[in-house]
This record gives C-alpha cells, structure tokens and sequence, in this order.
C-alpha cells in the first residue's frame, strides 16, 4: 500500500501592516510545467499498484499449492496416519484462499483439496471398520471418530453410521478368508528388582518394540498363520533396550545392549473352529556385559517372548494391553512370557520375576 501524500502547511498571512499581495495569472502551460511529478507506488502508477500486488500474492498462493499442497494429497488420501496429521494444513490452504477472495481464480486447486480430503477421510473410515465393528470394544471409540469426521465434511450419516447392522461383528472368523497379510505394531517392556540369598540383587530393565505386516504364510483346514522373520530376510522394523545391573559385595556386573539385532520373528496363529488365535513375538539381540573388574564380554540375549494364547478373534478387536506373567509363574495354558538369561535375571528367580507388559494391534489387510 502507497504512504498518503503529506499535506502542505497552510501559512496564514499577518494581516496587521502588510499589504496583501497582488492576485497573479498563471496560465494553463505554465501550471503543467510547475506541477509536482504523478506519484508512484513500488514503480506502478496509482491506479495499478494494487493490481500488481494481488498478481504477486496470487504468483506465491499458486507456487505454495505446486511445491507444498500438492504433493501431499495422493498420500492423504490412502494413508490414515498421514492424513490425520495434515489434512489440517492442506485445509488451512484453502481457507486462506477464500479469505484472501481468491477462490474463483484457485477454484480447481480448491476442489482438488476437497476431493483428497473426502477420500483421505473415508480411507480412514474403512480401516477403522475393519475387520468388523464391535461395540464393546475399546477400538470402537475410533469408529465413532471417524464417523463424525465423515459426517463433518459432507459425509451421508447414513454411510457413516457406527452402528450399521453390516459392519456389525457376527461372532465368526469368515473375515479371514479375506485377508493376505496383518499390520502389526508389538511393544515389549520389563522392569524388574529383588534379591538372593547371599546379600546380591539384580535391577532388569528392558524393552523392545517391532513394525512389520505379516504376510499369510500358511493356510490349511481350520489354521490360518501369518509370519514375518528376520531369517527369511521379511522386513521387521525393531529396536530393543537393555539396562541390567546385578549388584554384590565384590562390586556390579552391568549387561547392556550394543544396537545389534541378530533376529527377529512375529507370528499369529489362527484356529477359525474356535475363532482364537496365538501369538509369538521374540527378539534375539547382541549384549556385552561387563563385570567388578570392567572387564567386558559379548554374547546373544533374547530381551523377551511373548506368548499369546487363545486370544478371541470373533470381536474384530485384534490387539490388546497385558500384563503378562514369567513362564514359570504362568498358569498352564495361559499367556506368558520367558527371557535370556544374565546375572540380574537369575537373582529374581528367587524374590520373583513380576510380569512384563505387552501391547499389540494387528490390523488385517484385506484383498481389493
């Protein structure tokens, strides 16, 4: 925007003893000649300032859209994750648009948003929903999330209804014959303390957690498994911890873990006749410990197995948070979990080896 042109002071003349002066004719060529210069904005006369400013503005909004919007709409639309955390911004592009009263000049990069954004958010819906819908569990606060959504930005109630007799869990695993692979996202942790007999004790503290979609790898009569490995070279994205500290009169051996994952394997074992699964989650690492003298040592060390048994499959709820007992403390037919062993693990044989906590979500990839 132009500064306003600075006004000129008006001088009052005395009056008092001073003859005014004379009325003086200037003709027409002689005012043209004296007039001030027209003055200019940014090198754009008056009338064209503003019109050379929108056309700059108008220049960045498109440039943004090309480098930045853009190419974010085909992940948008087939990525959940990735859809929740921008959409919002490729939103806040389009507002901004209309606010500026750009929308007709922008108006197919306006729609194009829009498009994305309705797909990106039905995508959503559709993985929210999968396998089934069951009400009395904790994923179906997720379903009624993506409903809403939906429904906000133009989306049928009809469609986007939690409560749909089809997408409702029957109580069967026909749902499986569908599906070529499970997503599955898997943590493991294990604090544990005590003390022996002799006046030792061991601190373990260890954790791990694990990606990777699990391919179908067996399929006959009533068992249906599904398996990733680190030894069949199947992608498994992993990283572990370890920080184990057993503590004596002739001072502390320390076992940690040196960023080396020697294997990793991740199974899930459906029965459809009882509508069940198992599960078995292990990862074998590389640790040193180091002993009183500091003296160090490498050897293999399994951080923790999970096993799960006889979990329902019927609810469409494939994942669950649990406190899951040592194997030898578990009651038989049970879930539970075992270890590698070092000098703090083998103290808490005696004063206890408490529970690990497990969480997991398998989320079902369906054919097209």
């Amino acid at each position: 925007m132009c500064p306003p042109r600075p006004r000129t002071r008006q001088l009052r003349r005395k009056r008092h003893g001073v003859a005014s002066p004379r009325k003086r004719h200037v003709s027409s060529q002689a005012a043209n000649e004296t007039a001030p210069p027209e003055r200019t904005c940014g090198g754009f006369p008056p009338g064209k300032a503003s019109q050379a400013l929108n056309e700059k503005i108008e220049a960045i909004v498109n440039t943004f859209f090309i480098k930045v919007i853009a190419p974010m709409l085909p992940r948008i639309m087939s990525d959940c994750s990735y859809a929740e955390a921008n959409v919002s911004k490729v939103l806040s592009w389009a507002r901004n648009v209309i606010l500026l009263g750009m929308d007709e000049a922008f108006s197919q990069e306006v729609q194009t948003v829009m498009d994305a954004t309705v797909a990106g958010a039905h995508n959503c819906w559709l993985e929210a929903i999968e396998p089934c819908v069951d009400q009395a569990s904790p994923t179906f606060a997720r379903v009624v999330q993506m409903a809403r959504m939906n429904q906000l930005i133009g989306g049928s109630p009809d469609v986007y209804d939690p409560w749909r007799d089809d997408i409702q869990c029957d109580g069967t695993c026909d749902w499986l014959d569908d599906v070529t692979a499970l997503n599955l996202e898997y943590s493991f942790s294990w604090q544990q303390s005590g003390s022996d007999e002799y006046g030792g004790s061991g601190d373990v503290d260890r954790s791990w957690n694990a990606q990777a979609a699990l391919p179908l790898s067996q399929k006959y009569d009533t068992t249906i498994q599904f398996r990733a490995s680190t030894d069949s070279g199947d992608p498994v994205t992993a990283s572990y911890h370890v920080d184990d500290v057993y503590t004596s009169e002739y001072g502390s051996r320390t076992t940690t873990g040196i960023d080396e994952i020697n294997r990793v394997s991740l199974s899930v074992t459906f029965d459809t006749s009882a509508c069940t699964y198992d599960a078995s989650f292990h990862i074998e690492v590389r640790a040193v410990t180091t002993d009183e003298q500091g003296t160090p040592s490498e050897h293999n060390l399994t951080v923790g197995t999970a096993n799960i048994k006889d979990h329902s499959a019927a609810s469409g709820s494939l994942g669950e948070t649990a406190s899951l007992p040592h194997q030898q403390e578990a009651a038989d037919g049970s879930s539970y979990f075992s270890n590698g062993w070092d000098d703090a693990a083998h103290v808490l044989i005696q004063s206890g080896l408490g529970t690990a906590n497990v969480s997991w979500i398998l989320e079902p990839v369906m054919d097209p």
